[in-house]
């Protein structure tokens, strides 16, 4: 049995496209955010399953920007890409 999806109209399309095309990349979120911010996302710890953890009060300062889920400790993926981004810029 096949899934059916909903076909999307063109203009649908053109506008998520135009939607997606304006959402920073996390490197471009990484340079654009302010330096307490970057701080308090670089204390994220690495797991070995590939997460990464920081505490709570970082976790609630992270959270209205998408870095942390809703209600743990846990980065996001978007989180995840912009503490990459971050370690990367610092390395230049």
């Amino acid at each position: 049995m096949s899934a059916c999806y909903p076909k999307i109209l063109p203009a649908e399309d053109r506008a998520l496209q135009q939607y997606l095309a304006d959402l920073p990349t996390p490197r471009e979120y990484a340079e654009g955010m302010p330096a307490s911010l970057a701080l308090a996302l670089l204390t994220a710890q690495r797991r070995n399953d590939g997460t990464a953890l920081v505490d709570k009060p970082i976790a609630a300062r992270l959270r209205p920007f998408g870095l942390c889920e809703c209600r743990g400790c846990y980065l996001t993926n978007f989180g995840m890409s912009v503490l990459k981004a971050l370690r990367e810029l610092d390395r230049l």
